[in-house]
């Protein structure tokens, strides 16, 4: 059975949004089945100990000079008590050597592999060409390579030099949990609408996404408040000290979903994504989103009805899709689903190799 295998899951950097959603449903998943040995980062524990049955968790330290250079220290100890896995899923790292029998890549990060005209700081870029140039130098070692959109996947395979042929590429995708959609508070209030967007690194452009909310202002007067979800230092002080504007910077989960689901907007105007869960959930809980036109949006959203939007005054096209429109979409993407194909890509890769 393809699920008596040895699973040796490395999310060890991911501890906070999109990583630590797929890190939290992916536990969850293992260990109802016949569980895997994760390796994951110390500030992600707490969110792991209710799936301990048949999951071992091997908690690694990390900073960010480690990160750049020496981010496999742990391995060899670890493959000295378990042996060597069956299969070895690498969560955005570079596969450092051949540690499993079959050795599976994730691209986590688009960013990495992309830097060209998105907007970041010239010390985010340098560390994001030094991690692209690890990733492709560790892909001889790599058998199976995912991403979350077939966009993350073309990128990979326009940089890469190997022989494609001995890889097996496939979509790994994100979802939502049910039982967050069947929980969530509804108190949507229709005396007075808001807006809400997720993230404020630089290239998820919220200047963009502020005059966008301006212009849906103007369509929708009971409008009045645009709510940032992230750290407020990241934001432009203009923006952050309009009085349209609330900067929320780590709500728990569960605000953060009661937030979504009562917003009358969800709004991304970010430049690049490999497949954002945070959109997503957008689509999912929020009345009506408003996503930039670019590949992995245009992706999540091929199989739905969804407008084009352009606004007087920004440059870029906008997509825009609601949930009434889209009834289907609940059994799209729940994370029960998405979770199947950890074994569905290992199955095709052994009919194929």
């Amino acid at each position: 059975m393809l699920n008596k295998n040895i699973w040796l899951l490395n999310f060890s950097s991911s501890y906070s949004g999109g990583g630590l959603r797929r890190l939290v449903e992916t536990a969850k998943w293992f260990d109802k089945r016949d569980g895997g040995y994760f390796i994951i980062h110390q500030k992600a524990y707490k969110y792991l100990k209710e799936y301990s049955n048949k999951n071992v968790y091997y908690v690694v330290t990390q900073n960010k000079i480690r990160r750049l250079f020496d981010d496999g220290y742990y391995l060899k100890n670890i493959l000295d008590m378990i042996g060597t896995p069956d299969i070895y899923f690498s969560y955005g790292l570079p596969v450092f050597f051949r540690i499993g029998k079959v050795n599976w890549f994730h691209i986590s990060n688009a960013l990495p592999l992309t830097t060209r005209k998105i907007s970041m700081s010239l010390v985010q870029r340098l560390k994001m060409i030094l991690l692209k140039y690890r990733i492709l130098k560790s892909l001889d070692h790599v058998q199976i390579i995912s991403g979350e959109s077939e966009f993350s996947l073309k990128l990979i395979k326009d940089l890469s030099q190997l022989q494609l042929d001995s890889i097996y590429f496939n979509v790994l995708p994100n979802g939502f949990s049910e039982h967050e959609l069947n929980n969530v508070q509804k108190i949507f209030n229709d005396e007075e609408h808001y807006a809400i967007t997720i993230g404020t690194y630089e290239y998820k452009k919220l200047g963009i996404a502020f005059r966008l909310f301006k212009f849906l202002q103007e369509k929708d007067k009971k409008l009045k408040t645009f709510i940032i979800v992230g750290n407020r230092n990241d934001i432009p002080f203009k923006l952050r000290s309009n009085k349209n504007v609330i900067v929320d910077k780590s709500p728990n989960r569960e605000s953060t979903i009661n937030l979504l689901s009562n917003a009358k907007y969800y709004i991304s105007a970010s430049q690049i994504e490999n497949s954002s869960i945070a959109a997503l959930e957008g689509l999912v809980f929020s009345k009506s989103v408003f996503l930039s036109d670019i590949p992995s949006h245009r992706e999540m959203l091929k199989d739905m009805q969804y407008e084009e939007l352009y606004v007087k005054g920004i440059k870029d096209l906008f997509l825009v899709a609601n949930i009434e429109s889209n009834p289907l979409l609940h059994n799209i993407y729940l994370w029960e689903k998405a979770n199947l194909k950890y074994y569905e890509i290992f199955e095709k890769y052994n009919e194929i190799y």
